[in-house]
Parts: structure tokens; sequence; C-alpha cells
């Protein structure tokens, strides 16, 4: 669950192109109302790639990730960017945004590091989701040039962009909206600049008020505990074997650890083998249940269930709710 930053966006631009946003969010459990009047409000990646989904579909190809992305702000990424504003440089806007990236709506992993005389931004996916990867690769990145360009003007300029998919139709977007040398089919989902641009001031800097206000989003925006080495490693390796059994023994394998330390170092991260073993396969599923050609069937195939009847109990466990795909059917 992350904020409906990314929702907002996407209502936002619809509204622009005179699609109506209450018919695109119509059976998604949240109304555009919501979104400007429930600060609680917490959505799921379902819930958010159905509503991408329609919007694509209501828009055909005039509209790209990369539109949406644009017209962000700072205050399009809630109390998150109202913190990057406190801030006193671009690097110290840029490393509280990364802290609090589920607060701002983040649809992807962002990482960072240094590279020679660059500051890098990685994306990384959290679900297999080819029909959207295009979507949200361009809309954050887009978004996070326009806040940087919101920030300190427009003369701020990536060093460079690399993509891990093809280009799409519409590649000749993206030398405007970046206006720095774009790769496709690279191994990565990078954005990089040059370490200079971390040292610029923010003009909007108060030293004395930034930090009193700092402190008090601070409370509110209290991060997640950082995962470990460790839950970081036997996430990804449960995610890699999601279609077939896994056992305790396959991962302690895969890690080379006995069992009885495999479950205590899970165990010191507050989970169990089974209970992180059916988040992600909750995850997995409510991602392919979005999917407008997804069948129960094929869905429970994929999170490890040869038996779509098992499957069902099995999501009607985590979620409360049976299965159905795609979640959009009827509403549209």
């Amino acid at each position: 669950m992350f904020s409906p930053s990314l929702a907002r966006a996407v209502l936002r631009c619809a509204q622009r192109h005179g699609v109506d946003g209450q018919r695109l969010c119509r059976g998604l459990g949240f109304e555009p109302s919501d979104l400007q009047q429930r600060p609680e409000l917490r959505l799921s990646y379902r819930q958010t790639g159905a509503l991408i989904r329609r919007f694509q579909r209501a828009v055909g190809h005039r509209v790209s990730g990369l539109s949406v992305g644009l017209q962000q702000t700072p205050l399009s990424w809630g109390l998150a960017g109202v913190g990057m504003l406190t801030c006193r440089t671009v690097g110290e806007a840029a490393q509280y945004g990364l802290q609090h990236q589920l607060a701002a709506g983040a649809a992807l992993d962002h990482v960072s590091h240094r590279e020679g005389a660059h500051f890098v931004i990685e994306q990384r996916p959290r679900f297999d989701d080819p029909d959207l990867i295009v979507f949200l690769v361009e809309e954050s990145f887009a978004s996070i040039v326009a806040v940087v360009r919101s920030l300190i003007g427009p003369q701020f300029r990536p060093a460079a962009l690399t993509l891990a998919y093809p280009a799409p139709a519409h590649a000749a977007e993206y030398a405007a909206a970046f206006q720095c040398p774009v790769r496709f089919d690279a191994p990565a989902h990078r954005l990089s600049c040059d370490l200079d641009w971390l040292e610029h001031t923010l003009p909007v800097h108060d030293p004395l008020a930034g930090a009193l206000l700092r402190g008090q989003l601070d409370r509110l925006l209290v991060p997640a505990p950082p995962q470990s080495d460790f839950l970081v490693a036997a996430t990804t390796f449960l995610r890699t074997q999601l279609q077939q059994p896994v056992t305790l023994g396959d991962l302690a394998q895969a890690l080379n650890l006995s069992c009885r330390t495999a479950t205590r170092r899970l165990g010191e991260q507050g989970v169990s083998f089974q209970g992180l073993l059916d988040q992600l396969r909750r995850e997995q599923a409510d991602a392919l249940l979005a999917r407008r050609a997804a069948r129960v069937a094929d869905v429970a195939a994929a999170v490890g269930f040869s038996d779509p009847s098992n499957f069902r109990r099995a999501y009607q466990r985590w979620t409360g709710r049976p299965p159905r795909a795609p979640l959009s059917a009827g509403a549209d």
C-alpha cells in the first residue's frame, strides 16, 4: 500500500484530456473525491494499476507516462514533497524524497548511489508487470526531473537516461522531456546527473523555519524500517520461485544458511517464512489479477498453486475476499 499521489496525477491528466475521472474510478474502491478529502487513504498496486490501464484505454496513444510525470511539483508528492522544500540543497532534498518514497507515492523501488562524477537513481520494478512498466518508469523519471526543475529552475538537465526496454513509438518525446542522451535496451532503468547539481541551494530554503517544519513532518512521515540485506536476499529468491513449491530448506540452501539460522533471521525481521511467502504470492497475484486478460486459473499457477480451488481459499484468507479477474470487469 502506498500514497495515492500517482493516482492523483493520472486523474489530473485525465481531466485535462476530457476523460471522466468518476468513470475511471468506478468499482476500484475509491472515488476521485477521496483523493482530495481522505489524507489517510492508501492504494494497492492493483488499484493503481487498474486505474492506469483504464486511463490508457481512454486516451489511447495520445498520452504517455512522460506527460503525466512532467506535470508534477513537490506538492504533488504530498508531505514528502513539502519536506523536500525544507531542505537546503538539491542533494538533501533528493535524499529526503528517496527516504520517504512510499509516502510520495512511488510505484517502483528507487535506489541511489554515486558513480564517479555522477549521482545515479535506479528504478527497480516491484512486480512482474510488463504491461505497465514503460508507463511507470516514464512517469517516475519525468516526475523526478519536473520536481527538481520546480526546486531550482528549468536549467536542470540530467547527464544521461538508460532504459531497460525497447524504444516505444513515442521515443522522440524523451529528448524534449529530459534534454539529455537517452539509451533504450539498456541493462537497467537509470537516471544520472552531475554531482554539482546536488550542491545547488534551494531558493526557498529558510534555515530556521525549515528545520522546525521538517521536524514536524518527520513525526508524520515515520519511514518503514529499512530492510536488511538478508531480507532483501530472501525476498529476491522467493520472488523467483513463486511458480513452484518452495520450502524453508530451499531458501536456507540458496542463502548458504541452516534452516534454524534462516528461521531466526526471518524472526529478527518480524516475519516468518510462510508469512513472507504468502505476502509475495498475494502481491504477485494482485498484479496479475489487475490485467484485463487474466484468468484466475493462470494466476493460481503463476503463484505456485496447481489447484485453483486451493488458490481461491488462500486468497480469501489473505484478503478477506475471493479473487476476481480482472478487477475492472464490468466497470468500464
